[in-house]
């Protein structure tokens, strides 16, 4: 989730709840607030709804992780720049930092702080 689109669309749905409050003609202090709670709730909502639909972009930092992160031993996890568009469970080509360009796939979508997360393809470990 990012936390300017979150801002962003907050400040966008509150000015249209005020707008549709100082038009409407017999709007109530009770129709301001459930207008504002609606405009809370759609804010919350769209930083989620925003990165599944945009995916994973070329150039997107992510987070290369390579073995099973149950674990400890066997974890292995450096950043990449994503080199194609992808989805989760699709795979893309990303760039280590510098190292060479492998192939992954795109396990989960950037979070609040986190980058998106993508799992090396079984003949790329042995170069991690």
């Amino acid at each position: 989730m990012k936390l300017g689109i979150f801002f962003r669309s907050l400040v966008a749905c509150s000015a249209l709840s005020l707008l549709a409050y100082a038009v409407l003609p017999g709007a109530t202090l009770g129709l301001l607030a459930k207008m504002l709670a609606a405009s809370l709730g759609i804010s919350l909502l769209s930083p989620f709804a925003y990165t599944h639909i945009r995916g994973v972009q070329n150039g997107d930092r992510v987070v290369v992780v390579a073995g099973t992160t149950s674990s400890i031993t066997g974890f292995v996890a450096k950043h990449a720049t994503a080199l194609e568009k992808g989805h989760i469970g699709k795979k893309i080509r990303v760039a280590l930092d510098g190292g060479p360009e492998m192939e992954a796939t795109v396990d989960s979508y950037s979070g609040i702080l986190s980058p998106a997360r993508v799992t090396l393809s079984q003949k790329d470990l042995k170069i991690l």
